[in-house]
């Protein structure tokens, strides 16, 4: 029988791979994805989950204003305009949506709750916005592609 590592083995350098692993695992085993907006130079990192959530099939690292234009033009300001807080010292940082995006490659219709969690330096800057989101279906029904209302 394989030996599992004791919390002390957990603190080696050896154990790193090993708790990426596991991280990595229960992240995706929750349904979770998970974001980094660097506020110095307007872009954001994610997982292979995360661009899947926004219909991105390739780039790790996109800009803030390609994010915002996968999110429903109902929706968008209202999300750019709660990002702006969180980035505010005066928020305490914290950020938690609900909203909709249209995939910017596959244009399905998606629902994903978000939540994240600013960090500032000595000066008041937000030098770090991570955080997790997962996907979700208000009405049960499958995700759709996105049709614009015929005007």
């Amino acid at each position: 029988m394989a030996k599992l590592p004791m919390s002390n083995d957990l603190l080696t350098p050896e154990s790193n791979h090993y708790q990426h692993d596991r991280y990595v695992f229960a992240l995706a085993s929750a349904g979770l994805g998970t974001w980094d907006l660097d506020p110095l130079n307007h872009v954001v990192a994610w997982d292979d989950l995360c661009k899947q959530f926004y219909g991105f099939s390739k780039d790790d690292v996109v800009g803030y204003d390609e994010v915002l234009r996968c999110i429903h033009a109902e929706d968008r300001e209202r999300v750019d305009q709660a990002v702006t807080w969180a980035l505010n010292p005066a928020s305490g940082g914290l950020y938690e949506i609900s909203f909709r995006t249209i995939g910017a490659e596959d244009g399905l219709l998606r629902w994903l709750h978000c939540k994240g969690k600013a960090y500032f330096n000595e000066n008041g800057e937000a030098t770090d916005f991570p955080g997790p989101l997962r996907t979700f279906l208000p009405t049960g029904k499958p995700s759709r592609k996105y049709r614009p209302p015929k005007i």
